[in-house]
């Protein structure tokens, strides 16, 4: 389940890629004094993947008080407080306000009070690091669309399945005619493609050798390798490895990649595998 959710101005927005899919959303009604007076009621999933997306970085500030261990992401402008994050051991670790959540059913959201009056701060951080959410891209300054490709391939290279939906636009399109087919993915599709590229090539990786950008648009030329130990279609395993260049341009919209152009001389990485075992064989 890909959650969405913003401050009410927008300044401020995240998704949270929630796997798999909840039966319910717990929903933590902090007593302090400060989530009284700000409404936070918050909740989190160690194995989700969060994004935070800030349009004025000028206009967010970071509220700590009691321990200081926790920092509250307040927007400005229209005063939401729809993140907190806390730094352990050099990883950030965050949880969502629910009353910043965009269409998700109220039903689903499991509300009970919470209170952590008298735990000491070692006790807190280690609940934190098991409980709050582990896999945080949280873009110093607001996205660098550049950066929001690089985050993409580093959460392809770790086969992080939910970080790479996390990135993804609502609208998302992917269009390649090099492997022939329709052309046009989904972001669905998109994720359903990578991991069964993986099941042929368990070794994948992919480099950005070149990335230029003018505003959204980005144009990168990648590096992919891998060793062909599953089925490629209607081509058996060879164990044999490719390495191919390709060329993809990328639009990021609103923090997220929104559509990429993709396109590589499949006929050349058959061949390449071909010829290897060929060599092999003589």
């Amino acid at each position: 389940m890909l959650i969405r959710g913003q401050c009410h101005c927008g300044n401020i927005a995240f998704t949270l890629a929630w796997e798999p899919d909840p039966a319910s959303i717990p929903a933590r009604v902090c007593s302090c004094s400060f989530c009284v007076k700000h409404g936070g009621v918050w909740t989190s999933t160690p194995d989700g993947a969060l994004t935070v997306r800030v349009n004025d970085a000028a206009l967010v500030h970071r509220y700590a008080f009691g321990t200081k261990t926790a920092e509250f992401h307040v927007c400005a402008r229209c005063g939401v407080v729809p993140v907190a994050t806390s730094r352990i051991d050099g990883r950030v670790y965050a949880v969502v306000n629910v009353n910043a959540f965009e269409a998700v059913e109220a039903s689903l959201l499991q509300r009970m009070p919470a209170s952590f009056e008298g735990e000491g701060e070692g006790t807190r951080l280690e609940r934190r690091q098991r409980n709050w959410i582990a896999r945080v891209e949280y873009p110093v300054g607001g996205a660098d669309p550049g950066a929001v490709v690089r985050q993409l391939i580093a959460a392809i290279n770790r086969g992080d399945w939910a970080g790479v939906a996390a990135l993804l636009h609502p609208g998302f399109r992917r269009y390649s005619s090099a492997a022939g087919g329709a052309g046009v993915e989904d972001a669905a599709a998109f994720l359903r493609f990578l991991q069964q590229e993986r099941v042929t090539y368990p070794d994948a990786r992919e480099d950005i050798l070149d990335l230029f950008s003018d505003g959204p648009k980005i144009a990168a030329r990648h590096s992919f390798s891998g060793t062909q130990l599953g089925a490629l279609g209607a081509h058996a395993p060879t164990g044999r490895r490719v390495q191919s260049v390709y060329i993809a341009l990328y639009e990021v919209r609103d923090g997220l990649v929104a559509a990429c152009w993709a396109e590589w001389d499949n006929l050349a990485d058959l061949a390449q595998l071909a010829q290897r075992v060929d060599q092999g064989d003589k």
